[in-house]
């Protein structure tokens, strides 16, 4: 399994070089892709150019065996979009494709909207049934693989006129026979829809595409969470992060496995302490699925802010650059919405 770092995933964001370094850093193997970005970078500068740093980190930040690389990118569309724009996405899709495919990208996702307000439930099914074959066979041209993504908080289709696809195994039915498309697990949305580890009996470890990891209060119930209430791992062990990475293992799941939470949690912190907080979490994780020595749990504990670390927050102490010490800030309220 690839630790797999996501800035936005965390709630923040962050140029690719400084992206590589805080994952270098904090020990995780994989980063994942800005398709778009990346697809400027290309045509304004060539593929070379391009991808430089990508090939730069793996040939020198090699993590124990692990060589450094890509874990996934997002499909850089909806699948939901009204059909002049979804036609005009899918004629460029191939170029980004076949940009994705030279630098190792091989697994991109996305996310199925839980609610339409034009749609029924069956309309909705039938339309996005069609639309992630033709994605699919798209991206299976270079040897790309599509996952696909649910939101589960009832809250995130609360007031619209049709709801649709908010659990695991309904997201299972709409892939269901789709040439080329796998799953997401991510173990938060299924502990809101009151499932756990034991979903991963159901799905193919060939059909997993990526791993996505995150706690919950333990004071607020699984069913009345929402997209805020995402916290990193093995924060509360509400979600048994854990289970699932244990079970991973077995099953001989080689994919990334990407901690997550929501921005907002580390509003004012520097992003450099947030991506080392990140790695710590899933380091405890690691240790608690019994893939690392337990002897070094106490290394990876993540230390307790003290006064002064308060203190210091409150005076705003980032550097006033764009560097890997930025706060984290606005920012996540601008990407909260589409992490889900």
């Amino acid at each position: 399994m690839q630790k797999n770092f996501s800035t936005k995933e965390l709630g923040f964001t962050a140029p690719q070089n400084e992206q590589i370094e805080m994952a270098m850093t904090y020990e995780f193997t994989s980063i994942d892709l800005d398709i778009n970005e990346f697809g400027r970078q290309v045509q304004s500068r060539g593929m070379e150019t391009a991808r430089r740093l990508i090939d730069s980190a793996k040939i020198s930040a090699k993590v124990g065996e692990a060589e450094f690389g890509i874990g996934t990118f997002r499909l850089p569309f909806a699948i939901n979009e009204d059909d002049g724009l979804y036609q005009s996405d899918m004629k460029r899709l191939p170029g980004l494709a076949r940009a994705a495919q030279e630098i190792g990208a091989l697994r991109c996702v996305v996310k199925v909207e839980p609610f339409s307000d034009t749609l029924s439930m069956q309309e909705n099914f039938e339309l996005h049934r069609s639309r992630l074959a033709e994605i699919a066979a798209a991206l299976g041209e270079c040897e790309i693989k599509l996952g696909v993504e649910f939101v589960a908080p009832a809250s995130a289709r609360q007031d619209k006129k049709f709801e649709f696809i908010h659990t695991f195994d309904e997201l299972t039915s709409l892939v269901d026979g789709i040439a080329n498309v796998g799953v997401v697990i991510d173990a938060w949305h299924l502990y809101v829809t009151g499932t756990g580890p034991e979903v991963l009996q159901k799905v193919a470890v060939d059909n997993i595409v990526c791993v996505r990891l995150a706690d919950a209060p333990a004071d607020i119930a699984a069913a009345d969470l929402t997209l805020q209430d995402r916290m990193l791992p093995a924060e509360s062990n509400s979600v048994d992060c854990a289970a699932f990475v244990k079970q991973l293992d077995t099953m001989g799941y080689q994919g990334p496995v990407t901690p997550m939470c929501d921005g907002n949690n580390f509003r004012g912190e520097r992003r450099d302490l947030v991506a080392e907080k990140a790695g710590l979490r899933m380091k405890k994780v690691w240790i608690a699925a019994g893939l690392a020595p337990p002897e070094l749990e106490s290394l990876y504990a993540v230390p307790a802010q003290t006064a002064d670390d308060a203190a210091q927050d409150a005076e705003g102490d980032a550097a006033p650059d764009a560097s890997a010490e930025e706060n984290v800030s606005a920012e996540a309220s601008q990407t909260e919405a589409a992490s889900a």
